[in-house]
């Protein structure tokens, strides 16, 4: 442990510790972190960076999804008010997940902290599983095949979730662990909670290119034929795993469990494993019972009878 000409304290194998500056340490050259957690002021208006990286990552899923429905001849209506209720499921279902987890957190603050989104605090299983909940009702409602909608929705709606932690990044939050890799970055979040200014892990950055990666997958997938429901699975297989590992290298306080005494996993680890052996399971089911064919095919067929049934009825 070393001090800077500030007094600030840091360590020696590569620590940052001012915003917007370099140090040369003794073992490396390390930089800061272009954290913004505001990323501009409208005189006493302050613009966060993470609500705005939200709403980019939710107007860039939606042009994506119109783009889809475009190619796939399929009407924009009924898939569009199902991506709104979603991101608005999603978003209650995240904020409502994140305060149970960190109750102790809120319990002594003023009551709009609990929808301060705007200062980060969206846990993701719960956006996932409360939008999921709301959009299966509205396609209950509507007559709607969940596989169907769900292999054309899934694809373009991962570029929220690249974009959704490139804004933890920019907020700070999210930090991993202290690390003296070349690619550390400083956190201030992290500083706050062990008291030295400390290069850490990009978790933040690590999930936004697990997202990519799965992005890449997934759009290239939905091209080739398939049963009802695998692009929807794809996600739901790949999303736990990598997420599962990513959380190893996480340092921010978030819900912990320690299990026999041996080993210790978080909440979204515990959350990943039934996740990956439902997907798992819901693909042996899907995949023996449905013939492969082209997505766009099926789905026109499927738009097809139902206006038929429609006319019939």
């Amino acid at each position: 442990m070393s001090t800077g000409p500030a007094g600030e304290r840091f360590f020696e194998g590569g620590v940052v510790l001012r915003s917007g500056s370099i140090w040369l340490s003794r073992k490396r050259l390390c930089y800061s972190a272009a954290m913004r957690p505001i990323l501009f002021s409208i005189g006493p208006l302050e613009i966060s960076s993470y609500p705005v990286m939200i709403s980019l990552g939710a107007c860039l899923a939606i042009w994506l999804t119109v783009r889809e429905l475009d190619r796939l001849s399929l009407a924009r209506g009924p898939y569009l008010t199902i991506c709104l209720i979603a991101f608005a499921g999603g978003l209650i279902g995240a904020r409502i997940m994140n305060c149970i987890v960190f109750y102790d957190l809120y319990r002594d603050q003023p009551w709009w902290k609990l929808i301060a989104v705007w200062e980060g605090g969206l846990a993701m299983y719960g956006g996932l599983f409360l939008g999921l909940t709301a959009a299966y009702g509205y396609m209950r409602l509507k007559g709607l095949s969940f596989w169907q909608v769900t292999d054309v929705l899934f694809p373009p709606w991962v570029v929220l979730l690249i974009v959704g932690r490139i804004g933890c990044f920019l907020n700070g939050c999210c930090y991993g662990e202290p690390t003296s890799a070349p690619w550390g970055f400083y956190s201030r979040s992290a500083a706050k909670v062990s008291g030295y200014y400390v290069t850490t892990h990009p978790t933040q950055l690590y999930s936004a290119g697990a997202a990519l990666v799965i992005f890449g997958i997934l759009w290239r997938a939905r091209l080739k034929p398939h049963f009802q429901g695998r692009t929807a699975l794809l996600f739901l297989l790949l999303y736990p795993a990598a997420r599962f590992v990513i959380e190893y290298y996480r340092a921010d306080p978030r819900g912990m469990w320690r299990f026999f005494g041996a080993f210790t996993l978080s909440e979204s680890q515990i959350l990943s494993i039934p996740l990956f052996i439902a997907a798992l399971a819901a693909w042996r089911v899907l995949s023996r019972h449905a013939p492969g064919e082209r997505p766009e095919e099926a789905l026109r067929s499927a738009s097809v009878a139902e206006q038929r049934a429609k006319k019939a009825g």
